[in-house]
């Protein structure tokens, strides 16, 4: 800092004491600030001159350590600040209710209703929470409800009970003295969220997925791990010190909570048991057999209906086409010049496949497709996408039979362009939906049974009614008792 070896051995001569010297230079070499006047005749000639207090303490000190601490916190809050996480949270959270309140029915039934409803209220907690925080963070971009930060900034309760701190000493030390209403809604949703991930492991625990059960509790202690870097973080605002429990300061709290939460999340998604494997481990072989699925309990058609259905597997795959004569050809037809000038017009390609035709005597095939006119026409906006689900049938040129299915051959209306008014250029493409639907009928000892495939997931107790599932829906995919383009696709390598 500016000081020379005779600065460092200076002794004042009236007392004995040691002086310290030193002084800051800017890029130039130009003192800023110095403990001796006469490093600066004049503050006045040096405009960024000024007076300093200079405050000295070793580099291992604590109050150093501090020092350090606060100033990491500051970085990543002005990180934080520019990113404008708080509005990045508050979409996340809107997209998570979706999705939680759209699954409530299906989480209901295979997970029982206080996880479902335990799920519901995290989420609706969560957003609530996320749309305060954002609202906060608008008011001071825009200046506008000043009255939301000090409000929850409020003190809503003290941690300083005695007993507490004598029974948990460090964990006292690590978390803050005041409690504000921002961070008890932190608190209180992170606790819901913990919740729901511990029903998920004792639902997954039940059903002997031991795998998937050990990853939602990991979930949950790194959900836990980062509320407590953030109660840590607090202390450390509070304090001037940031705190260390177990070893690891805030950061270190949240980034290991944040990465055991997401991962082991994922993890279980992963580990969950597929349908074929739950059938196999609550089926009347199995080894769990509880009361998740009442409507397969001593009911051996309905189980038998089940598993062909999983070892079914419908399949439907829609490709487009180009020179179907030489190819058609080239697999042993005999083409005439007129059936050369219709086969030239095939231009999609439609499989349907299923292996319950392997597996019953008898399936008969139910096929509805619907072409669909998509129009791109351009906009002041930008180019704007229309769909319009036509109702006549496609035209069919050609349809072979497979083994497990059927192929057909279609004849979709051509590309077209055009120009609006402006003279920009337009196009119409043509695209087509396809919906199936397998009938088999099963004799017994009893009586009959007539199998619609596919059936619903195993979970799913809704049995075949024709007056509501007798007809597909263009206008929605998933449909119960149909297969369509969208959720049942062909694998890769099939």
């Amino acid at each position: 800092m500016g000081l020379t070896e005779t600065d460092r051995e200076y002794t004042h001569k009236a007392n004995g004491h040691r002086r310290f010297y030193g002084e800051y230079l800017n890029a130039d070499g130009n003192p800023l600030a110095s403990t001796r006047k006469s490093a600066i005749p004049d503050l006045a000639d040096t405009a960024e001159a000024r007076r300093m207090h200079v405050y000295a303490a070793p580099e291992t000190s604590e109050v150093v350590r501090a020092q350090r601490d606060m100033r990491r916190l500051k970085r990543w809050d002005e990180l934080f600040s520019r990113i404008r996480v708080p509005y990045l949270v508050l979409v996340i959270e809107g997209h998570n209710i979706w999705s939680e309140l759209s699954l409530f029915k299906i989480t209901l039934v295979q997970k029982g209703g206080a996880r479902a409803v335990g799920g519901s209220i995290s989420a609706v907690a969560d957003l609530i929470f996320a749309g305060t925080i954002a609202a906060e963070r608008l008011s001071m971009d825009l200046k506008i409800w000043g009255k939301v930060s000090p409000k929850l900034s409020e003190k809503a309760f003290q941690t300083t009970n005695p007993v507490f701190q004598r029974a948990l000493p460090s964990l006292a030390r690590a978390i803050p003295e005041i409690v504000t209403k921002r961070m008890l809604g932190g608190i209180v949703t992170a606790g819901l969220t913990m919740s729901v991930s511990l029903l998920d492991m004792a639902h997954e625990w039940d059903t002997g997925d031991m795998d998937a059960a050990a990853a939602y509790g990991a979930s949950a202690v790194g959900g836990g791990m980062m509320l407590m870097g953030g109660l840590m973080m607090a202390k450390m605002t509070e304090a001037g010190i940031a705190p260390i429990l177990l070893g690891l300061g805030p950061w270190g709290w949240v980034v290991t909570g944040a990465t055991l939460a997401i991962g082991a999340g994922l993890l279980a998604i992963v580990l969950d048991d597929p349908p074929l494997v739950d059938w196999l481990k609550r089926g009347p072989f199995g080894p769990e057999q509880d009361d998740a699925y009442l409507h397969l309990a001593n009911n051996p058609q309905e189980t038998y209906y089940r598993l062909v259905d999983l070892l079914a597997s419908p399949r439907i795959t829609i490709e487009t086409a180009h020179n179907m004569s030489a190819k058609l050809a080239g697999q042993g037809y005999t083409i005439d010049p007129r059936q050369d000038s219709e086969f030239a017009k095939i231009n999609t390609v439609v499989r349907v496949e299923n292996n319950a035709t392997a597996m019953l005597n008898e399936a008969s095939l139910t096929v509805a497709m619907r072409p669909v006119q998509v129009t791109r026409k351009p906009t002041q906006r930008g180019p704007k996408t229309q769909r319009k689900i036509l109702q006549e049938q496609p035209r069919v040129v050609l349809e072979q039979s497979l083994p497990g299915g059927k192929v057909y051959y279609l004849a979709l209306p051509p590309r077209v362009t055009f120009k609006n008014f402006r003279g920009q250029e337009g196009v119409k493409t043509s695209e087509v939906l396809v919906r199936a639907q397998w009938h088999s009928s099963w004799d017994y000892g009893q009586g009959s049974r007539n199998l619609v495939f596919p059936a619903p997931e195993l979970h799913d107790p809704v049995t075949f009614d024709l007056a509501v599932h007798g007809k597909p829906d263009f206008n929605e995919t998933d449909q119960l008792f149909w297969a369509d383009e969208q959720t049942h696709k062909a694998e890769e390598g099939t």
